[in-house]
């Protein structure tokens, strides 16, 4: 696999870092990719032995954040 000149230039820059600052970055860039594409609402099939679980767990769902 070959990359294009702009991403073979951004990797040999990347890999002068020290692995401190690799990985800062990646935190970073992480957090911008985050901002501009937030990820998709999943949907999840749940289960509950007992509705008052089942109470409990909507009460915490509905506090966090």
């Amino acid at each position: 696999m070959t990359l294009d000149p702009y991403r073979q230039a951004q990797l040999e820059a990347d890999l002068k870092l020290s692995l401190l600052w690799q990985v800062l970055e990646s935190e970073r860039m992480a957090r911008v990719f985050q901002l501009r594409a937030p990820r998709a609402r999943c949907e999840r099939l749940l289960m509950f032995d007992r509705y008052e679980v089942y109470v409990e767990w909507k009460d915490r769902e509905a506090r966090a954040p």
